[in-house]
């Protein structure tokens, strides 16, 4: 319950309550954090009771949160300079989830990210692909990939090529799922976070990225960074929201 009480009152923006932790086992409380990859996105909310909180404990939370902030960097760096070349060579991308998630956090490089998932149009999958071999990314497993995606690395950094996100159903239902992708590549928004810039799909398709992603977790273990993700994406929808774009999200 404490952790949720510290997502809830970082995405809140709430005043912590002081009494409600008074017999917390903050031990406890990290090493759950860390499990379920929030460490980082409460570490700030954290901070304002830090002294309710071991020293040793504390320290060990903000090396963690330096640790995913500076990867984070990382990430966006790869990923600004793959952006660069598919802007270079004419083909449009879109980020699914990882830094398109994180851009609706309060403060995005306190999200966890792992590898840089990218969809690029249907048409365009063959021609992204042997551009990025001619670039230096390599197969990062040959015999791991599947007819709508494709893993490469580089640099230590591990790449997924989309041809459509993971998790869309078979059958009429998913067709009308994939329907909805069809062009959106071609509309992606360019933004930045830090000042790394990339392209994030519109928000209707940005907002089923990360259903989908749920959904694909549901029977392996949901975890709290795919609640989290949902929600700092409905959070920031309807605090700042585009009319067009809150309207394309009203599903009929």
């Amino acid at each position: 319950l404490a952790v949720l009480r510290l997502i809830r009152d970082t995405f809140a923006k709430k005043d912590i309550d002081r009494d409600f932790y008074k017999n917390a086992v903050w031990n406890d409380i990290y090493k759950e954090c860390t499990a379920q990859a929030v460490a980082a996105v409460v570490i700030d909310k954290a901070a304002e009771i830090e002294d309710m909180i071991a020293p040793e404990v504390f320290e060990e939370w903000v090396d963690y949160a330096s640790g995913v902030m500076y990867y984070g960097e990382n990430i966006l760096y790869a990923q600004e300079k793959l952006t660069e070349l598919f802007e270079k060579n004419g083909i449009a991308l879109a980020v699914l989830k990882g830094a398109a998630a994180a851009y609706n956090y309060p403060e995005p490089l306190n999200r966890n990210m792992g590898d840089i998932d990218f969809l690029v149009e249907r048409e365009d999958f063959d021609m992204a692909y042997e551009l990025l071999l001619e670039n230096g990314y390599t197969l990062a497993y040959p015999l791991d990939n599947t007819d709508y995606h494709i893993t490469l690395k580089k640099d230590d950094m591990m790449y997924e090529l989309h041809s459509e996100p993971a998790g869309i159903a078979h059958g009429a239902a998913g067709d009308t799922v994939r329907a909805l992708f069809r062009g959106a590549c071609k509309r992606a928004v360019k933004t930045e976070i830090n000042g790394y810039s990339f392209y994030m799909l519109p928000r209707l398709q940005n907002g089923l990225v990360l259903l989908l992603h749920i959904v694909k977790h549901i029977d392996e273990g949901l975890g709290l960074r795919q609640i989290c993700d949902w929600g700092a994406f409905v959070c920031l929808l309807y605090t700042s929201p585009s009319p067009r774009d809150t309207e394309r999200c009203r599903m009929p």
